[in-house]
Formats: structure tokens, C-alpha cells, sequence
């Protein structure tokens, strides 16, 4: 049996709370910079976790968004990052590994399937989105750093974990920690990180009180040991935003320099992070009709359409009524039809960007809208093109 010391003071353990879904890996447009700033020759070589194979193809969409080179997510011979997961062809994934232990491209975007029996000594940085095992974690961390030199683990957590425990409060400190206890544990512990996951390792809990007996021992074994102290965010947190901050300016020249001392790097900028739209949370019903009235309100408007539609456009249309105003319409309208005024003259330039210009639907619409024989008008002379159109033709 071997004893060893599986303590990592060269990794820089950097735990940051998840703005974005996790779904969207959004937060990673703050890690990397456009690539008019930082080379894919310059970049440092990194693995990105994800929990599963649809994730790792969205950290590509991301990171390449983030490089504002959209359309290399789709290059799976790009020169900055490619894929690994269980599904990759046995071809494919001894390529992209000979690639990237060539130095060909920088980064990867994997599931745990990039897991043992890869020894890539490059690696300066691993990422890993969202909660996850501690004992995975540490195994997926432990790729950087393996030459001697510093590294760095970027933790992505979300804040809140759904049925999950995101508080310490929320823990038992009598109740022995299951899978998810631990999981959640990791990301809500005030604690050192590198000593928790020590303790998880040997214990197999995550610490969340300095006074745990365990957590007390390890902290004056790594002292003994003479292990330099630890600088990760719980530790050292000013220091742990000041790397965050220049996060996008690090290179390959200045990756050990940001690292043991981020406060002496002058922050770029000119460099500005991507902000994604969010999208606006729907509007609540402000109709009072009862659920029999609304629901026949809908039907009515519905019908109504597809007389209109059909009045207009003829009996055999190619698109039908519901392809404009259906049922989803109709109940969106009548949620909120206490709010619809009638404005004069009418607005038609919402009109013209829904429909696709300053064609015959806006002149229609301003036709009618000024007086009743404008609509007798139009509806006679698309019937009668329509008619003439149906008409099979005479050859002589």
C-alpha cells in the first residue's frame, strides 16, 4: 500500500458563483478574451468540464462567442477548441489528443470522459462547470499543474441548487453528508478549499465549520508539512477577484505572474465582457373574465380571424389562418385585452417590420383603416386575379 500526500499547493482553487444558467454556460464569457487580443498560440492550455456531451458543445458555442469567432464552433478542427466525450470516435479522439499534446489548439471542451489514462503535462488551467462530486473535482483539477508548475481550477457553481441545500444552515452537522449533501456542501463552505476537499478525500465529507476536529488537524498537518499557504477564494478572496479581473488578459507569458500577484497587473480596459440579452419574464394576465368567457372570447377571435382570412385570401389559401392567429395568439390577447386602446391615426410602423415591408398587407391595412370600401375594393381585385389565375389556359 502506498501513503502519499495527495495535497496540490501549486493549484490556485478559484470557486465562482454561476450568473448565468447553467444550461446556457454563459459565464464563461467573462473568462475569455476576443482573439484580436490573446492568440491561440498565446491562450493557456485548458480542459473544460461539463456534466454531459449536449454542455460541451455549448461551451464551444460560448467561448467561441466570446473570441467573436462564431462559426468555428462548428470546425472540428479548429485551432482553438475542440471536443471530448464518451461518443467521440476512437479516430477522432486519438487525434485531438496527438493535436493538442502538439500544441495545435489550446483548449478542451469534455465530459469525464477525458479521464484516466491521459497524461497531458500542459495543462496550465481546468474549468469545471457546476456542482459536481469533490472527489471528481479533485481528479479533474489535478490535470493542471502536473509539470511542477502553478495552476489554476476555476469552480462554477450555481447559487441555488433546485431541492438542493445552497446555505450551511441548511446542513445537519449531526447527519453523515450523502452524494448531493457533499456536492452542495463544496459550494456554500466558507472553509478552506483546499483543506475541504483533503478532508472529503480521506473523510469523506466536505467541512463547514472552522471548528470541525478534522478540518482543525489537516490545517496544522499542511503547517508541519511546510506547504506554502493556501491563496484560494475562500482563503485569500481579495486576491481571488483581482485574478478574476485580468482573467481575460492572461497568456502563456504572464499566466505565473497574474497568479502570484494579481493586484500589480494593470487590467486592459479595452477589453469588455459579452453580456447576453435576457430575456423579459412574460407579462402577468390582467384580464378579470371568468374562465368560460375567456375561453369563449378566444374561440370567437379565432373564428373570427378565419372568416376574415379566408374572406380575404379565397377559399383555398396556402397557409392557413392559424399559421398568422391561432389559439396560442388568441389567449395571449385575451390576457391582457383590458389594455388594448385605440390609437388614431393608426401606427403602421410595427405593422411593416412584422410583415416584411411597404407592400400591398400596409397598404391594405391603411386602405381599410380610412374607409369600408377600400376593403370591397382590394378583396375584388385579388378574387378576380385569383380567378383568372385558375382558369386553364387555351392552346390553339
Amino acid at each position: 500500500m502506498l501513503d502519499g500526500e495527495l495535497t496540490r499547493p501549486e493549484i490556485l482553487l478559484i470557486r465562482i458563483p454561476m450568473k448565468a444558467t447553467l444550461k446556457s454556460c454563459d459565464d464563461l464569457l467573462r473568462i475569455f478574451a476576443p482573439r484580436t487580443k490573446v492568440s491561440e498560440e498565446q491562450t493557456i492550455p485548458t480542459i473544460i468540464y461539463s456534466g454531459t456531451r449536449n454542455l460541451t458543445f455549448q461551451v464551444m458555442k460560448v467561448v467561441n462567442d466570446a473570441r467573436q469567432t462564431y462559426k468555428h464552433k462548428y470546425d472540428p478542427l479548429s485551432p482553438f477548441i475542440r471536443r471530448y466525450h464518451s461518443v467521440t470516435g476512437d479516430d477522432d479522439k486519438a487525434e485531438n489528443m496527438d493535436d493538442y499534446n502538439k500544441d495545435k489548439f489550446p483548449i478542451i471542451s469534455s465530459t469525464m470522459a477525458l479521464g484516466l489514462g491521459q497524461n497531458m503535462k500542459r495543462v496550465r488551467c481546468v474549468i469545471h462547470m457546476g456542482r459536481g462530486d469533490p472527489a471528481a473535482i479533485v481528479q479533474m483539477v489535478g490535470r493542471c499543474g502536473r509539470d511542477g508548475k502553478m495552476g489554476l481550477g476555476l469552480l462554477f457553481m450555481e447559487s441555488t441548487r433546485s431541492k438542493g441545500k445552497n446555505k450551511v444552515d441548511d446542513f445537519d452537522p449531526e447527519m453523515l453528508q450523502d452524494e448531493d449533501a457533499r456536492m452542495d456542501a463544496l459550494a456554500v463552505t466558507p472553509l478552506c478549499l483546499r483543506v475541504a476537499l483533503t478532508i472529503d478525500n480521506k473523510h469523506g465529507y466536505i467541512p463547514l465549520s472552522s471548528e470541525d476536529r478534522n478540518y482543525i488537524a489537516e490545517r496544522a498537518c499542511e503547517i508541519d508539512v511546510g506547504f506554502t499557504p493556501c491563496r484560494c477564494s475562500n482563503c485569500l478572496p481579495e486576491a481571488a477577484d483581482a485574478v478574476l479581473n485580468v482573467i481575460q488578459q492572461i497568456d502563456v507569458d504572464n499566466f505565473t505572474t497574474i497568479l502570484q500577484d494579481p493586484c500589480s497587473f494593470e487590467e486592459d480596459k479595452s477589453i469588455t465582457i459579452m453580456n447576453r440579452k435576457s430575456k423579459a419574464p412574460p407579462t402577468k394576465a390582467t384580464c378579470k373574465y371568468s374562465d368560460i368567457d375567456a375561453a369563449h372570447l378566444v374561440n370567437y377571435l379565432v373564428d373570427q380571424f378565419a372568416e376574415f382570412y379566408e374572406y380575404t385570401l379565397g377559399e383555398s389559401p396556402e397557409l392557413l389562418p392559424s399559421d398568422f392567429f391561432g389559439h396560442t395568439q388568441a389567449t395571449a390577447v385575451v390576457k391582457s385585452i383590458d389594455q388594448i386602446r385605440e390609437v388614431e391615426p393608426h401606427n403602421l410602423a410595427l405593422l411593416e417590420r412584422r410583415m416584411g415591408g411597404q407592400f400591398s398587407q400596409i397598404k391594405y391595412v391603411s386602405s381599410t383603416s380610412q374607409s369600408p370600401s377600400g376593403l370591397r375594393e382590394i378583396t375584388t381585385r385579388k378574387y378576380l386575379r385569383k380567378k383568372l389565375h385558375r382558369q386553364p389556359k387555351k392552346f390553339i
